[in-house]
Protein backbone atom coordinates (compact mmCIF):
# COMPACT_ATOMS: atom_id res chain seq x y z
CA UNK A 1 0.00 0.00 0.00
CA UNK A 2 1.29 3.48 -0.91
CA UNK A 3 1.39 6.21 2.02
CA UNK A 4 -1.75 8.15 2.56
CA UNK A 5 -2.22 12.27 2.17
CA UNK A 6 -5.28 12.41 3.13
CA UNK A 7 -7.95 11.11 5.73
CA UNK A 8 -11.76 10.58 5.72
CA UNK A 9 -12.81 10.97 9.68
CA UNK A 10 -15.55 9.06 10.42
CA UNK A 11 -17.27 10.07 13.40
CA UNK A 12 -18.61 7.17 15.49
CA UNK A 13 -21.50 7.06 18.32
CA UNK A 14 -20.08 5.01 21.41
CA UNK A 15 -16.70 3.00 20.92
CA UNK A 16 -14.10 2.58 18.24
CA UNK A 17 -14.61 -0.57 15.53
CA UNK A 18 -11.59 -2.89 16.68
CA UNK A 19 -8.63 -3.27 13.81
CA UNK A 20 -10.60 -6.26 11.74
CA UNK A 21 -13.66 -3.31 11.19
CA UNK A 22 -10.73 -0.62 10.29
CA UNK A 23 -10.70 0.79 6.50
CA UNK A 24 -7.53 2.04 5.32
CA UNK A 25 -8.11 5.71 4.81
CA UNK A 26 -10.57 6.22 7.28
CA UNK A 27 -9.88 8.32 10.93
CA UNK A 28 -12.39 7.03 13.07
CA UNK A 29 -13.15 9.54 15.94
CA UNK A 30 -15.67 9.07 19.21
CA UNK A 31 -16.43 12.25 20.92
CA UNK A 32 -18.21 10.44 23.84
CA UNK A 33 -14.56 8.69 24.38
CA UNK A 34 -12.77 11.74 23.71
CA UNK A 35 -10.11 9.03 21.17
CA UNK A 36 -9.69 8.44 17.65
CA UNK A 37 -8.19 5.28 15.68
CA UNK A 38 -7.17 4.10 12.69
CA UNK A 39 -4.77 2.15 10.31
CA UNK A 40 -1.11 3.69 9.89
CA UNK A 41 -1.17 6.40 7.10
CA UNK A 42 2.00 4.51 5.53
CA UNK A 43 0.63 1.62 4.61
CA UNK A 44 2.08 -0.89 7.31
CA UNK A 45 -1.49 -2.34 8.70
CA UNK A 46 -0.67 -0.86 11.79
CA UNK A 47 -3.49 0.57 14.54
CA UNK A 48 -3.12 3.70 15.93
CA UNK A 49 -4.87 4.77 18.59
CA UNK A 50 -5.07 8.44 19.91
CA UNK A 51 -6.36 9.64 23.42
CA UNK A 52 -7.75 13.15 23.58
CA UNK A 53 -6.79 15.73 26.09
CA UNK A 54 -4.46 19.07 27.04
CA UNK A 55 -1.66 17.62 27.73
CA UNK A 56 -1.04 14.83 25.06
CA UNK A 57 -3.20 15.46 21.17
CA UNK A 58 -5.84 17.90 20.80
CA UNK A 59 -8.19 17.67 18.14
CA UNK A 60 -9.94 20.76 15.86
CA UNK A 61 -12.85 19.87 13.44
CA UNK A 62 -14.15 22.29 11.24
CA UNK A 63 -16.76 21.93 8.92
CA UNK A 64 -15.60 18.38 8.54
CA UNK A 65 -12.33 19.00 8.46
CA UNK A 66 -9.76 17.44 11.39
CA UNK A 67 -6.83 18.54 12.70
CA UNK A 68 -4.64 16.77 15.38
CA UNK A 69 -1.94 18.53 17.28
CA UNK A 70 1.05 18.29 17.96
CA UNK A 71 2.33 15.18 15.30
CA UNK A 72 2.20 11.84 15.88
CA UNK A 73 5.00 9.70 15.42
CA UNK A 74 4.82 6.04 15.67
CA UNK A 75 8.18 5.68 17.32
CA UNK A 76 6.72 2.05 18.94
CA UNK A 77 5.96 0.60 15.55
CA UNK A 78 8.80 -0.58 12.70
CA UNK A 79 7.88 2.15 10.23
CA UNK A 80 8.82 4.79 12.57
CA UNK A 81 5.64 7.14 10.55
CA UNK A 82 5.83 10.50 11.72
CA UNK A 83 3.16 13.49 10.49
CA UNK A 84 0.70 15.65 11.09
CA UNK A 85 -2.83 15.91 10.55
CA UNK A 86 -4.34 19.02 9.55
CA UNK A 87 -8.07 19.53 7.72
CA UNK A 88 -7.74 15.85 7.16
CA UNK A 89 -4.66 16.22 5.16
CA UNK A 90 -1.42 14.00 5.82
CA UNK A 91 1.46 16.38 6.25
CA UNK A 92 4.48 13.92 6.18
CA UNK A 93 7.72 14.83 8.56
Amino acid sequence: MNKLQKFEPVFVKGELPYKEKLEHGKLYISREFSCATYLCPCGCGNQIHIAFNKYLWNIIDKDGKVTIRPSILSDNLPCKSHYFITENHIDWV
